[in-house]
């Protein structure tokens, strides 16, 4: 089964999968910022791997760049394998097939 790059456009599947990694990752953003943590610790933003790191004495944090990139590529890399899978079943809703040219 090949899939093409206007297949994931479409998709269901795809879009589903991201929306939901970036739910995740704003809602670990947000949490930050509504229950900060006291007494000089740490704390991680990011799901699954940090991002951010702020907190400490003094407010410091810091922004990792190899975090953001990681969860750019697992976020892809698992909308990219459910798409594959929910077309393998056969679940034929999730992508809009062309009409043949009569």
């Amino acid at each position: 089964m090949h899939i093409r790059i206007g297949m994931l456009a479409r998709s269901t599947t795809f879009w589903v999968t991201l929306v939901l990694f970036l739910i995740l990752n704003v809602w670990s953003f947000v949490r930050h910022l509504l229950f900060p943590v006291c007494c000089d610790q740490d704390t991680a933003v990011g799901f699954p791997f940090p991002f951010l790191i702020s907190g400490g004495i003094a407010g410091n944090s810091a922004f990792y760049l190899l975090g953001a990139a990681l969860d750019l590529i697992l976020a892809l890399t698992v909308a990219l394998v459910t798409t594959w899978i929910a077309l393998a079943c056969g679940n034929s809703a999730h992508v809009p097939r062309r009409r043949p040219d009569s």
